[in-house]
């Protein structure tokens, strides 16, 4: 729930923007069980996917994925009221040297705080493979146009019987303006300081900022970012503070069929061979 506080900023900067060959498939049947193929071919050799998900009144399969370097995932969920839903994600497979994937098991809640002006949704998981390690976060509607959040990620060490570990812990707030927002929170562990803010210029142009801040260092960030829709199409941009400068381009060629076409330059030396491009083909 924390991570929906300046998920706007951070879709328009970052989705649509990747580096390699891209082709996915998707489709969905009339009991609503859909299945989406995925590969990706880029530097490092062709990764595939495939993920099955069901959408039902109460039982939910989130995600079924199984992946081409073994790894497969697993997302479930069960409503059991308006106000109350259980989860479960486990994660196994192949562990390769040196990558930090690892397995995992977690079931967790989600409780959305019943009220008309106020509200929110607590959500809380454990991992009981590792650690156990607990998380837990709040997204607080404190106003109609003010959000409040934190998460708390603690690693009891039961199996290690140690002592418990603060892994994570942060905050945040977001003010919704008409057609625009801004949101102010903390990533690791107090030790980022993100400012995001998003403007609905107009129906078809929409701006964003984002400015990480480090506070135990001397290091900051900015990038700029914008988002123009054309008839059918849609046009991204954005720049950072170090002078890379980035583009996106997505296109319906059919009902069906889409083409996103991006790329990556670094301003400061045209001549440098860092520059990256990438194209996906999307059926669905």
């Amino acid at each position: 729930m924390f991570s929906d506080l300046g998920k706007a900023s951070k879709e328009l900067l970052e989705n649509d923007y990747f580096y390699c060959q891209k082709l996915k498939v998707k489709t969905t049947n009339a009991s609503q069980l859909s299945w989406l193929t995925e590969g990706e071919l880029g530097g490092k050799g062709a990764v595939a996917s495939t993920t099955a998900t069901y959408k039902g009144s109460t039982f939910s399969l989130d995600k079924l994925r199984v992946k081409s370097d073994g790894r497969v995932l697993v997302e479930a969920s069960l409503l059991t009221s308006n106000h109350t839903k259980f989860t479960m994600c486990a994660e196994d497979g192949r562990q390769e040297p040196g990558k930090p994937l690892q397995s995992f098991g977690k079931l967790g809640c989600e409780f959305k705080i019943p009220g008309a002006a106020h509200g929110g949704t607590v959500a809380s998981d454990i991992d009981v493979v590792n650690g156990p390690i607990f998380r837990s976060s709040l997204l607080y509607n404190y106003s109609p146009a003010v959000k409040l959040g934190g998460e708390v990620v603690v690693n009891t060490r039961l199996e290690e019987k140690d002592a418990p570990e603060l892994m994570d812990v942060n905050v945040g707030a977001s003010y919704d303006g008409p057609g625009w927002n801004l949101t102010g929170k903390t990533m690791d562990s107090l030790g980022t300081l993100r400012l995001a803010y998003t403007h609905a210029v107009s129906p078809k142009l929409t701006l964003a900022s984002q400015l990480d801040y480090r506070i135990k260092g001397s290091s900051q960030k900015l990038s700029v970012g914008s988002r123009y829709l054309l008839d059918e199409s849609v046009i991204k941009t954005k720049i950072d503070s170090n002078a890379i400068l980035a583009g996106s381009f997505t296109h319906p060629l059919s009902k069906f069929f889409k083409m996103t076409l991006c790329a990556e330059v670094d301003i400061k030396d045209w001549a440098a061979d860092s520059h990256k491009f990438g194209v996906g083909l999307t059926f669905e």
